[in-house]
């Protein structure tokens, strides 16, 4: 019942799409996806010759840097026109929002990784930014699963409903953690963990 009184309540306050997608055409979608994948057409065969070219000469790195561009160039034409999507048919922004922020991961995830293969000197650097980027994300996914549980006036009305013992910490941890009380302080004992966990990520 708390999830249908979210989605409910996301459905009313995001039935308008905003403004900067409100003129986009119906089309725009369609079009943009075709021009990635004739883009996809005539990079693959480049990234071919070159990846077997560097590949005859010895240099395996590079062929092995070209080759994989063809999945990177894959991966960022998919997960793109995903993101886009969700930004053209932004119908409940509270939760869409964060679901957007996860699609990210998928072409940072390739980026980082395909650089890594050329820049190895650089790896370090290119690593932080993805971590970075992955602890933002674990932090959006907890609160993307609260706003499809009803958001936290909700969420919190519905665990003080639930029984006390949930809030018992099993086996020897009951020995150094105190009982969470449900509601409130259960659902803010549950962010501060994630983001202990985000800042030591």
């Amino acid at each position: 019942d708390g999830i249908n009184q979210g989605h409910n309540r996301s459905n009313r306050k995001g039935s308008a799409n905003p403004k900067c997608m409100r003129y986009f055409p119906r089309r725009t979608s369609t079009l943009l996806l075709i021009a990635a994948v004739i883009a996809f057409i005539v990079s693959l065969p480049t990234l071919i010759v070159l990846a077997v070219r560097d590949y005859k000469s010895g240099r395996t790195d590079f062929a092995a840097f070209y080759s994989a561009a063809s999945f990177v160039l894959a991966t960022l034409v998919l997960s793109t026109r995903e993101i886009y999507k969700h930004l053209r048919h932004w119908y409940m922004p509270d939760v869409q929002k964060y679901v957007v922020r996860i699609l990210w991961m998928v072409p940072v995830y390739a980026m980082q990784s395909w650089l890594s293969l050329r820049f190895h000197k650089a790896r370090i650097y290119i690593d932080t930014m993805r971590d970075l980027y992955e602890a933002f994300v674990i932090q959006s996914f907890v609160y993307y699963l609260i706003e499809l549980l009803g958001g936290e006036e909700r969420l919190t009305f519905a665990l003080q409903n639930r029984d006390a013992h949930l809030g018992e910490h099993g086996s020897f941890l009951s020995y150094f953690l105190n009982t969470w009380e449900m509601g409130a302080e259960f659902l803010a004992q549950c962010k501060w963990g994630v983001l202990q966990y985000v800042v030591i990520r």
